[in-house]
This record gives C-alpha cells, structure tokens and sequence, in this order.
C-alpha cells in the first residue's frame, strides 16, 4: 500500500513539474509574429520541446524551431512587418527577434537556417539594427543591409540541374532581389547587391559569386514583395517555371498552388483545417 502512495505522488510530483515548466516557458516565450499563410504540413517545436501544427493566423515565437514537410510551405509575418516564407522540407528556426534589448537578450535578429530554403523581406528592425542581424546557416552567416533575398542551403538532396542533368552541388546558395546581403564564414566575407548570386559549398570554403544557381535551386521563383497579410499566390505567364507569385491581398477567391509548369495543382484553403 505504501509503495502504491508512494507511486501515485511520483505521479503527481512529474505532473506538477511538468506545469510548472510550462508556466515559465510561456511566461518567458514571446510572441513575434503570425503565420498569415500555409500549405501542407508545417508544424513548430517551442521552447518547451512541444511539437505543434502550425496553421493560418496562429503565433510563432521566440526559440520556435518551424519544420516544413515535402508538401509544406508557409509565410509568416513578423511583428516588424517583416515577412519569411519557408519552401518545403525546411528547418528554420526563430532564435531571437526583438526590438529592445531585455530578459538578458540583446535587440536584433538571430534566426537559423538547418536546412531547406526561405525568402525574406526584411522588416523594421532589420533596417534599424543592420549589424544585430543575422542568419546562420551551416555553411555560412547572412547579415544585411536593408533588402529582399532568397537563400536555399542543401547537402545531399539538392537534385540535379534540369539544364544539364548534373547533381547540384551541396551548399548555401543565396539569391538578392533588393539592397545588400553580407556573407561570411570561417574563410570569406562578401558583400552582394541586388540581382546577384552567390554559393558556398562549407564554413571553411571560399564564397562564389555566379552568374546563375543550378537549375532546381531557385527554379522559377519571383521577387517577394513587401505587402498587407493575406497575400493572393497567382500565375504568372511570363515566367515558365513559376512556383509561387504574390500579388495584391485579396478575400475573394483562393490561393493557387502552381506547378513547375505553371499548371494549378490545387488550391490554399483559407479556413482552419
């Protein structure tokens, strides 16, 4: 009998403990941006190691590790009206985003991509705090300069050209649509402008500037621009391998998936699944 007591309070001191930690977690996590749109699977793993599914209008916060499956993609923005999207099979994690130094963190931004791609516009403390912001990625740092860009990082799954049939080589590629994107690592540092592309294959190898990326690296993406939520994805005739597009925010009808080819694979639905 006494061991069975003694079992039961185990029981409720691990239950205890288990709400107290995620008290404080909430209590310390912050708020610092939405997810305005999605597709497929995406989900978030918090400070509290809890994985959730993210969905249209729900928050993102601090220390919040976002993981998007081979059919997921999400936009999220940011309380600086800043905006990230994440393409399929992405880790991408939002370590710091702050105005104000506090709760023993610096102001600025600190985010990290593990794997995948994303395209950003950059908000209003990015253009404040230039030098507090960086993207760290395996094989190097992002810092800006007040701009657009893309970036895809990939090891072994990069695919291979569809121009010449090559396996693509591993690496951080990085696409600036706007403004000015820092590089640097453990053997480079450089700075592009707009229309430019770079690549670097490691922390320890030397940054490339390219005329053009692979193939499927940046296949038919177009410039993101800065804008109200909810975004419309349309097609675009004039590119002829366009993925995604936005265009003017819109209520009146559903966001298109496109194709490679520019066919409509399906639709985003605007309601809470």
């Amino acid at each position: 009998m006494r061991e069975n007591r003694s079992g039961i309070r185990l029981v409720w001191l691990g239950l205890i403990l288990m709400l107290a930690s995620s008290a404080v977690w909430s209590a310390e996590s912050r708020s610092v941006g939405k997810v305005v749109s999605r597709v497929g699977d995406v989900h978030a793993v918090g400070g509290a190691w809890e994985e959730r599914t993210l969905r249209r209008g729900d928050p993102v916060y601090e220390e919040d590790v976002i993981r998007t499956g081979p059919d997921g993609r999400t936009r999220i923005r940011f309380f600086d009206n800043g905006l990230v999207e994440l393409k399929p099979n992405t880790r991408f994690e939002v370590e710091r985003y702050r105005a104000k130094a506090g709760d023993g963190r610096d102001k600025g931004v600190l985010m990290r991509l593990w794997k995948g791609a994303f395209r950003t516009v950059t908000g209003w403390v990015g253009e404040e705090e230039k030098d507090s912001y960086r993207v760290r990625t395996p094989a190097a740092t992002i810092g800006i300069r007040g701009t657009r860009y893309a970036a895809r990082y990939c090891e072994s799954a990069c695919g291979r050209d569809f121009r010449t049939g090559e396996k693509v080589p591993s690496g951080l590629y990085l696409r600036v649509e706007d403004g000015q994107v820092r590089l640097s690592n453990l053997k480079d540092a450089q700075v592009f402008g707009r229309d430019k592309y770079s690549y670097v294959a490691s922390r320890t190898a030397p940054i490339e500037t390219i005329e053009r990326p692979p193939g499927p690296i940046f296949s038919g993406e177009t410039p993101i621009q800065g804008g109200e939520d909810g975004v419309r994805l349309r097609q675009d005739s004039s590119d002829d391998r366009s993925l995604w597009k936005q265009g003017p925010s819109s209520e009146s009808g559903p966001d298109l998936l496109l194709d490679e080819s520019g066919e409509v694979m399906g639709v985003e639905s605007r309601e809470e699944p």
